[in-house]
């Protein structure tokens, strides 16, 4: 079209060229901005979970010569790695300590560090965490009890769980522990018990918001969706949980947990931006009413584990710097801040060592079927690593094999690999088609990044016993062990069933 054609066309259509225009904004300029959005916000939230297919890691073997000699010291110098004994977890307490240690210089000094107790409840652990200085976050009443009975005092313990009943708040209410209500029902219960109670509680009281910002990498691990069970949904009820507050004077805490693994450190802060904006919205309210400001804000927890590494990194450095600069606020005024952390602190802490009690060849595939394939039965199984065996492109397992004595097996000829559970069902995998050295009956295999999540979430199927845990210091490569769980007996197990 010529020049003066197009300048003929644009007189014509002088007064519907806007409306062109808008047509043309709305079919193709706008899709375009939605797609950069969309693509920009998925880059920004990434989580450390490795990458790619998990069974493609070359061997997956872990340099771990620390983790090497501690091992070489449990089967030399210690009783727990018996003949009869085929699978322990072990927790490096020093490699937790500089975790901890980490955590509180990266947060201001008055800040309490609640462990969520979830991850790794073992007696023996959490008494440790508690000689550290941690505070204890619990999801249930039998959590509850178990943070007392492990010596964390009630005004460092906070307890979240979406399904109370009355007579567990009434428990954490006379105890005086910090109490976030999940739901506005669950918070007129809470408005009836301290109407009764003989003795005014000690407790605060805060209240879960679901920030309904959006979802991490995994679904599943995420909190902070618009259909996620926990917590107040912020975009239905904003108005009533401002007036809640506007009420209640003894409600004086907001609490927010954008998820777990999978959620990257931008989503965690997104969330804590979205939590301080309602917190002003609150204490403005509350002034007017002649009430006092919060007295905390509890961030929850979340921070990604690096399951594709044991060393540990500035993840809290990180997460601390970020929050200064996004929610500069969230430090800044009188409240305290509550964190609510447990993978990111116990996971990379901890490992596990399995024996190798049979071994099985077989043909790699009908195509290939003289190409040795090599399946290691153990007792690491599903029971013990639930998310692993369902879902294991996400929690990945790194391992390492070792002979009896505890010396790394040579690794310059390797074979297919399966490394297999004890349990009654195909999927019992603990990691499938790796190329591993070669393994023998009464080899040991080490399970890297166990910490958390796993013996936490030991499986009743078949019955088995869960395993011992242990945990060692290390001062100039000289070990010093203690029992954190001690192993099962079978009488326990035939009493779950009574």
């Amino acid at each position: 079209m010529k020049d003066d054609e197009i300048l003929h066309f644009l007189k014509a259509n002088e007064q519907s060229l806007p409306i062109l225009l808008f047509v043309f904004f709305i079919l193709f300029v706008l899709p375009l901005l939605y797609f950069y959005r969309k693509t920009k916000k998925v880059t920004s939230r990434q989580s450390t979970r490795p990458k790619g297919d998990p069974q493609k890691f070359a061997s997956d073997l872990v340099e771990s010569s620390d983790r090497t000699e501690a091992l070489q010291d449990l089967i030399t110098n210690t009783k727990y790695l018996k003949e009869d004994e085929d699978l322990i977890f072990c927790m490096d307490l020093d490699f937790f300590q500089k975790n901890v240690d980490e955590l509180k210089e990266a947060f201001p000094k008055n800040t309490l560090h609640g462990i969520a107790v979830k991850a790794n409840p073992a007696t023996g652990f959490l008494k440790y965490s508690q000689e550290l200085g941690l505070g204890a976050e619990v999801a249930s009443l039998v959590e509850l009890k178990q943070a007392i009975r492990c010596g964390f005092s009630p005004e460092k313990i906070v307890f979240d769980s979406p399904a109370k009943t009355r007579n567990e708040i009434v428990h954490a209410l006379k105890l005086g522990v910090t109490l976030n209500v999940d739901n506005l029902q669950e918070l007129e219960t809470v408005r009836d018990v301290l109407a009764e109670l003989k003795e005014k509680s000690g407790s605060l009281v805060g209240m879960r918001i679901n920030t309904q910002h959006g979802a991490g990498d995994i679904q599943a691990t995420s909190t902070a969706t618009l259909t996620s069970k926990f917590g107040v949904a912020i975009r239905r009820h904003r108005e009533e949980i401002i007036r809640s507050f506007a009420k209640y004077e003894w409600l004086n805490g907001v609490h927010a947990h954008g998820g777990s693994q999978g959620c990257s450190l931008q989503l965690l802060v997104e969330g804590a931006r979205i939590l301080m904006d309602l917190v002003q919205e609150i204490n403005q309210v509350r002034e007017e009413n002649g009430y006092p400001k919060l007295c905390f804000v509890d961030i929850g927890g979340g921070i990604p584990t690096d399951y594709s590494s044991v060393r540990p990194s500035n993840l809290f450095q990180r997460y601390a710097q970020m929050l200064r600069k996004e929610v500069p606020e969230l430090f800044q005024s009188q409240h305290r801040v509550i964190t609510e952390i447990g993978r990111a602190l116990v996971v990379n802490a901890g490992w596990s060592i399995a024996r190798v009690k049979y071994v099985k060849a077989t043909g790699a595939s009908d195509k290939n079927a003289n190409q040795r394939y090599t399946i290691a039965i153990t007792d690491y199984g599903a029971d013990c690593d639930v998310r692993n065996s369902y879902m294991p492109g996400v929690w990945h397992r790194r391992v390492n094999v070792y002979r009896p004595n505890g010396q790394l097996k040579d690794t310059r000829h390797l074979q297919l690999t399966d490394i297999v559970g004890p349990l009654c069902f195909s999927g019992d995998l603990l990691v499938k088609g790796r190329r591993l050295p070669s393994i023998t009956k009464g080899d040991l295999v080490m399970i890297h990044n166990t910490g958390g999540y796993t013996l936490a979430m030991w499986s009743r199927y078949n019955s088995r016993c869960a395993p011992m845990m242990v945990g060692y210091t290390a001062i100039n490569k000289s070990f010093k062990w203690q029992v954190l769980k001690s192993k099962e007996k079978q009488e326990r197990v035939l009493e779950f069933w009574d």
